[in-house]
């Protein structure tokens, strides 16, 4: 929800490195030099025979291999301190596995030999930008590069510390833990949304709560935004009962890194504060004063009656101030926000009004305390 002020929450998807994807007859792989030398030569292993296709790859334009072979010299290019190599290789066989490979500069060998193909590199880690934006920002594979592979599904699980996830919006792709298929059509392709379980089953309620499980069919750009109420740790992690990370090459291996980071919001600044009185019109509207009074009430009693006395659910960014109690024992308002409004809010304002003699001289006292 874009109108949620204290801050945002958006995935974005930025660069390709070591990647690797096997069709039938072909596969592409993309080799990371991160020797801290320029590189001349890779010298590949395969499992079977294949023949490199130098149109189909770069730098390099020789193969001092034999076509159908397993052993492959590839030469006459150049690949630069933190560049790539892509390599193509043809075969009559479905799979092309690599046994191992490594690089030389001037005939003499870099670094070590390497088992196995490159491991497709994905990360998502999260910062916040100077204008409040929680980015989670993912490095990996992306689509667009011939024959390389790419994440086909991520179901990641965010979890805030002393803040609650509000909701979670997005304009693209398919989320499989709400996805809507009649009558063998797409009616709804869900939301990226679930609630996070394991293999003792739901641990997490969704949105409104600490942790939410975010889908997505494949990685582009601005899929997630999560509304945030206050300032918390956001942490990362792999949903291993939905997948984690699924390649579109099962063969291909991957290195993940999820980090999370600390992140600031305003959230409510005066709990119980949502209006104030506009002279000009001699109405009440929305919008704090500092000041939590008959003003403050009256207002959301009748935003409250207006919508049927139903819960708020996620609660929308203006009332987000009233978000202020939560069910203790015994249905006993406890001071707290947990993401929605509801009779809960109601009776803990009323209590905390009638208490101070109608009159708050600032803000509701929020001490978590039974009343």
């Amino acid at each position: 929800m874009r109108g949620i002020k204290p801050f945002i929450l958006f995935v974005v998807f930025a660069t390709t490195v070591c990647v690797g994807v096997s069709y039938a007859g072909s596969r592409t792989l993309v080799f990371n030099n991160e020797t801290g030398q320029a590189i001349d030569d890779l010298h590949i292993t395969l499992v079977d025979g294949a023949t490199y296709d130098a149109a189909g790859s770069s730098p390099f334009l020789d193969d001092a291999g034999v076509d159908g072979g397993t052993d492959h010299d590839l030469s006459n290019g150049t690949v630069p301190i933190d560049g790539s190599a892509t390599v193509r290789f043809t075969s009559t066989s479905p799979k092309i596995n690599v046994q191992s490979w490594y690089w030389t500069s001037g005939g003499t060998m870099v670094g070590m030999v390497n088992q196995g193909p490159p491991k497709a590199k994905v990360s998502v880690s999260v910062r916040q930008d100077v204008d409040g934006e929680i980015v989670l920002e993912y490095a990996g594979p992306l689509p667009g590069v011939a024959d390389s592979d790419i994440p086909k599904a991520l179901a990641l699980d965010v979890t805030v510390s002393g803040a609650a996830i509000l909701d979670v919006v997005s304009g693209y792709g398919i989320f499989p833990s709400s996805i809507d298929i009649r009558n063998a059509a797409v009616d709804s392709s869900g939301a990226p949304k679930a609630k996070i379980v394991d293999e003792t089953g739901v641990t997490e309620p969704a949105v409104s709560s600490a942790a939410v499980s975010l889908e997505m069919d494949s990685p582009d750009t601005d899929v997630l935004i999560v509304g945030i109420d206050s300032d918390c740790n956001v942490s990362i992690a792999a949903n291993s009962v939905r997948g984690g990370v699924l390649m579109e090459d099962p063969d291909q291996e991957i290195e993940l890194t999820l980090t999370g980071a600390t992140v600031n919001g305003e959230g409510c600044s005066c709990p119980g504060d949502i209006a104030h009185f506009d002279a000009g019109s001699f109405t009440n509207e929305l919008g704090g004063d500092g000041i939590v009074d008959f003003v403050d009430l009256n207002l959301f009693l009748q935003m409250f009656t207006d919508a049927g006395l139903a819960d708020y659910d996620p609660v929308p960014p203006e009332l987000i101030c009233f978000d202020i109690a939560q069910w203790g024992s015994f249905f006993t308002p406890v001071g707290g926000p947990d993401g929605i409004i509801d009779f809960c809010d109601l009776n803990y304002f009323m209590a905390e009004f009638v208490g101070a003699g109608f009159n708050i001289d600032g803000c509701l006292p929020m001490d978590g305390g039974d009343w």
